[in-house]
């Protein structure tokens, strides 16, 4: 079995093991991919090389944002009252 990744308007949208000669539907759509680290799902195939740009991270939604201003706040707090690091954390709290 090799590795095989399943194009479709130039776009991988499944990665598969195959035995390259079995009878299949779609084996039309299947480039060989093995040692291709670029053949991954919504990567880009030219018809001669894989191309694949992992996606960006999502922003963070403003609850998260509001979250993490809401803990550095909250621990500033500490820190002025007095606290150190050992004891914030020995509450329970994670800064």
């Amino acid at each position: 079995m090799a590795r095989y990744a399943v194009v479709e308007s130039g776009t991988v949208t499944n990665v598969i093991e195959w035995d390259g000669s079995t009878p299949h539907a779609d084996s039309a759509t299947f480039v060989a991919a093995e040692g291709e680290a670029n053949a991954q799902i919504g990567a880009t195939y030219n018809g001669s090389a894989f191309a694949y740009t992992a996606p960006a991270a999502p922003e963070p939604t403003a609850a998260q944002v509001q979250e993490a201003a809401d803990k550095t706040s909250g621990n500033d707090k500490l820190v002025a009252l007095g606290l150190t690091a050992d004891e914030i954390a020995a509450l329970g709290i994670r800064s």
